[in-house]
């Protein structure tokens, strides 16, 4: 699984909690891509396989960590406002991911795009959603993916947080 459908998977799933549009997704000018094979066959690409598990146990993780932010720190947009461009989303992150990486920050991350995808769209910026998207997955690709693998990657991820592992652990995700 790529990261850049893990990230599509969520905006998806982020975007469509407001009832906002998938295709928010793709640029203007674009005629492929990820995106366009999902909306166009009407079902997730990643239906039952091990990818829907990773993508469950990613929105669970999501939520909570969401929940839990809020909670503690109040909207998460102060974050929107420091993400105007690709350098700044950049910081954002490095800041995020300055001590330890662990799960928990991976998942922060996918909390903060959705958020920054979905305030943008609430504040009349549909534009860059697209934008956030490749940042995203960018991001992951680049200065997470190594410690992502070296953890087992995300099927381990699900294996960990997802509704099965919680299950038999007791634990609710």
């Amino acid at each position: 699984m790529s990261n850049r459908e893990l990230v599509e998977n969520y905006l998806i799933y982020k975007l469509s909690q407001k009832n906002y549009p998938g295709t928010l997704l793709r640029p203007k000018d674009a005629s492929s891509g990820l995106l366009v094979d999902r909306e166009s066959s009407g079902a997730s690409p990643s239906a039952g396989t091990g990818r829907e598990a990773v993508n469950a146990a990613l929105r669970s993780m999501a939520n909570k960590f969401e929940q839990d932010f809020i909670q503690l720190a109040g909207d998460l947009s102060s974050y929107v406002a420091m993400t105007r461009n690709q350098a700044c989303f950049n910081k954002v992150m490095d800041d995020m991911f300055r001590g330890e990486i662990n799960w928990g920050t991976v998942v922060g991350l996918f909390v903060v795009g959705g958020a920054i995808c979905v305030q943008s769209v609430e504040g009349g910026a549909s534009e860059p959603v697209c934008h956030i998207a490749d940042w995203m997955a960018a991001y992951l690709d680049k200065r997470i993916n190594p410690w992502i693998e070296s953890q087992g990657g995300w099927d381990c991820f699900a294996a960990i947080y997802g509704e099965e592992a919680c299950t038999k652990s007791g634990r609710k995700a």
